[in-house]
């Protein structure tokens, strides 16, 4: 499998459930509800992107506008998946997004020792901080780059 076998699109209602399953999955502590995700997909604040494998999402990748700054919230991809490029994939259009809507600054989240952390520094991510809380035991680090 390469990143051409998978498109990335703007997600809509038919990808609700599998995005909900994988937030649930993966971001658990989040708290979101399928009703919350439908609200943030209706919002102009808001935007997903869903990467599809065979018709069916195997992936997903949201962000939310503040201002000038593009927050990626989330990026997550089937376990099976991973490791064919598709993460990149949907960071690069979540980042294209950003721009188009006006972001200076791209800024996320994620663990000290996060396998994806390694697409964030290949994309121009840098550790600009990091929080006093931790997740799952691990340090929770910020990452920001230009947009």
């Amino acid at each position: 499998m390469k990143a051409s076998d998978f498109s990335i699109r703007p997600a809509s209602a038919k990808n609700l459930y599998s995005i909900t399953v994988m937030t649930k999955q993966y971001f658990p502590y989040a708290g979101l509800s399928m009703e919350k995700i439908a609200e943030r997909m209706k919002s102009r604040q808001f935007k997903y992107f869903v990467a599809l494998f065979k018709g069916h999402s195997v992936g997903y990748v949201d962000l939310q506008m503040k201002g000038k700054t593009c927050k990626i919230l989330g990026l997550a991809v089937l376990p099976e998946l991973r490791g064919n490029g598709v993460g990149t994939k949907l960071l690069r259009a979540a980042m294209r997004e950003g721009r188009k809507r006006g972001a200076k600054k791209m800024v996320l989240l994620t663990t000290e020792g996060n396998a994806a952390r390694g697409i964030y520094e290949r994309l121009g991510f840098e550790k600009t901080g990091k929080l006093a809380k931790k997740l799952w035991d691990q340090t929770i680090i910020i990452m920001t780059r230009p947009a």
